[in-house]
């Protein structure tokens, strides 16, 4: 029996999607094309996002080489994105949409998560056209796509709740996914050193994503609201495990283009325990995480007080 109890008081919801048709990159924005005249100078990715390309062991190696890093970097997030829309993203929209879980929504959050789900489905698949164009007009292929680390994660962490919590848990796994700040989306775009192209592509994804932050907060507010005392604990304590799954570095996928570039195994663990320390990786997700905890602030997440423990041992709260 899933753990949603009735609530009379439910928030009023904004029409975020409105000029949807409008504003919605699927709809509005053309087919990004990239060209070979327009890589001359550019890198495909920043180094400020991707600090192992920063490491002395690295540097000496030259600019080819760190281009080409870049390049799988990108090559990295694209698949990332294809795999959490399509994965995590459309999986929970598509049942908003269909009334398939046990939440009451406003008809109007009925209709949006429809047109998220087009959303979601465009960016999995300009992610995938963006990626094989830049392999067409590089000539450098993607590495084997390997099951990312966050889905992994995602994956355990649904098996350690009780059956009927676990499709409650993917929504809070969206709802955190949808309402961090990375600086891709932020960062990227604003950055002229980056191909044009593909800051087109990820401008195009943040202005989407800015209506699915407030979609989802709004769907946190209403969610919380209808859980019983017992699911708010069990799910609250998790909320900092999901909150990691997707901000730690996805130490399988850095590895594996700095294997085929040739660095020796001793050399890359070095790399990595150099290009992440601890304490400011623990600043850098704070950052990025900043904007998910206001609202679990805001909507009480944290007044539970085994909730609120679990994310001070995260280092979080």
């Amino acid at each position: 029996m899933v753990h949603i109890k009735e609530n009379k008081n439910q928030s009023n919801h904004i029409d975020i999607f409105k000029d949807w048709y409008k504003q919605a990159s699927v709809v509005n924005k053309p087919r990004r094309n990239i060209s070979k005249n327009e890589l001359e100078g550019k890198i495909f990715f920043p180094p400020e996002l991707f600090p192992v390309v920063s490491h002395p062991f690295i540097q000496k190696r030259g600019k080819f080489f760190t281009d080409k890093l870049l390049l799988y970097r990108l090559y990295s997030y694209l698949d990332f994105t294809e795999c959490l829309e399509n994965e995590i993203l459309n999986h929970i929209t598509y049942k908003i949409a269909n009334y398939i879980l046990y939440i009451k929504l406003p008809k109007i959050m009925i209709i949006d998560a429809y047109k998220i789900c087009v959303d979601e489905a465009y960016h999995a698949l300009f992610s995938v056209d963006i990626k094989t164009q830049i392999e067409e007009v590089t000539g450098v292929g993607c590495l084997a796509f390997e099951t990312p680390e966050f889905l992994q994660r995602f994956n355990y962490i649904e098996q350690t709740v009780d059956s009927d919590l676990r499709e409650i848990v993917k929504v809070f796994f969206t709802i955190v996914s949808e309402t961090l700040i990375t600086g891709i989306l932020t960062d990227v775009p604003r950055n002229k050193n980056v191909v044009n192209t593909v800051r087109e592509v990820i401008l195009d994804h943040a202005r989407d994503e800015s209506r699915h932050h407030s979609y989802f907060a709004n769907l946190l507010e209403i969610v919380w609201l209808q859980l019983k005392p017992e699911s708010k604990l069990s799910i609250g304590c998790l909320l900092p495990q999901i909150i990691f799954a997707y901000l730690e570095p996805d130490i399988a996928a850095i590895k594996s283009p700095l294997r085929a570039m040739g660095l020796e195994e001793q050399e890359i663990d070095i790399i990595l325990a150099e290009s992440y320390p601890k304490a400011k990786l623990s600043l850098s997700i704070k950052k990025s995480a900043s904007a998910t905890l206001k609202h679990f602030h805001k909507n009480g997440v944290l007044e539970i007080p085994h909730v609120a423990e679990a994310f001070e041992k995260s280092g979080l709260y």
